[in-house]
This record gives C-alpha cells, sequence and structure tokens, in this order.
C-alpha cells in the first residue's frame, strides 16, 4: 500500500504530458505547414519564434513532472518507481505554464484557420495576467506601501475599536449573570 499516492501521481503526471505533447506536436505541425504553403519558407520563422515561450514551459513541465523508473529486475522488465515528479495537478506555477501553453496552442489554431498572425497579441493577456496578480499579491502583504502618509494619518481611528464582548459588557453595565434564590 505504501507508495500508491506516489504511483498515482507518477500516472497522472504521465498522462499530462503525453497529451501535452500530442496537442504541441499536432498544433504546431498544422501552423508551420499552413504558414510554409500560404507564405513560404521565411514566414515560418515567426511562429517559431513566438512559440519559443510554449516550448520552454513544456520543456520546464516535461523536467520536473516527468516520473523516473529504475529497472529493478531485468530479467522480468520489471520497473521501481525513483521519483514521481511534481505534482503537475497541485496548481502554482505549473497551472500558469500550462495556461501559457494552451494559450499558445490557442493563437496557433488562429493562425491555421485566418492564416494571420494578429492572434498571437492574444499572447499578451499571460504577462499582463501576472502583473495582475503580482499587484494584487503586492496589495495583500504590503497595504501601506501604496498609501501616503497623509492618509495613514486621516485613517488611523484615535481610539482602539471594541469588540462585540466589550460592547455587550458596557451596555449591561458589568452586571453579574447569576441569579440567586
Amino acid at each position: 500500500m505504501a507508495g500508491k499516492s506516489s504511483k498515482k501521481i507518477a500516472a497522472k503526471n504521465a498522462a499530462i504530458l503525453k497529451q501535452l505533447h500530442v496537442l504541441v506536436v499536432a498544433i504546431l505541425s498544422l501552423t508551420l505547414l499552413r504558414k510554409w504553403f500560404s507564405n513560404g519558407l521565411i514566414s515560418t520563422l515567426k511562429p517559431i519564434l513566438f512559440n519559443v515561450p510554449m516550448l520552454l514551459c513544456l520543456y520546464i513541465l516535461e523536467r520536473t513532472g516527468r516520473p523516473k523508473y529504475e529497472v529493478s529486475n531485468a530479467a522480468h522488465g520489471k520497473y521501481k518507481l525513483v521519483n514521481e515528479g511534481f505534482d503537475l495537478e497541485s496548481g502554482g506555477l505549473t497551472e500558469y505554464m500550462k495556461d501559457i501553453v494552451y494559450v499558445s496552442l490557442f493563437c496557433n489554431l488562429g493562425t491555421v484557420f485566418f492564416n494571420t498572425m494578429k492572434w498571437w497579441f492574444l499572447v499578451l493577456v499571460c504577462p499582463a495576467f501576472i502583473f495582475y496578480k503580482l499587484y494584487y499579491l503586492k496589495q495583500q502583504y504590503f497595504p501601506g506601501a501604496s498609501a501616503s502618509k497623509a492618509d495613514l494619518a486621516e485613517t488611523t481611528p484615535a481610539e482602539p475599536s471594541k469588540s462585540k464582548r466589550q460592547l455587550k459588557r458596557e451596555k449591561r453595565g458589568d452586571k453579574s449573570q447569576v441569579r440567586y434564590r
């Protein structure tokens, strides 16, 4: 039973990477063939150049997420799981890298269907989203960094606010709640 979860993670990672590789090879080959047949060899350099960030993200996902096996019994062909790889479904940076891959594939499909490179302006959504997330994190963890000192003086209350319990006790007048017969 031990190691069952790592085997599941390894199987999921292998399936995700296989799906990504199949999509990338199919769509990228369609894009290159479309550009090569419509405009010649020189126009195929643009899609290659625009797909460099996608290929870098795919390479990083491959290196970190691919499970590694070791042959434990060469005669029977049994393999032992050495490293299941980083969980590709865990979120965080892996999700952002997969988003970059999917947005690039969408832009490639737009290039194939409409024979225009203007679809690649959608790739600008990725850095804009990253800047938005960084700005949000900055506001969340450093709220005083953007406010000026005059604004802080105006918004700082002279007396700290009281909790609900303190307000109830003041309302009761600190009378005891115990009743004697």
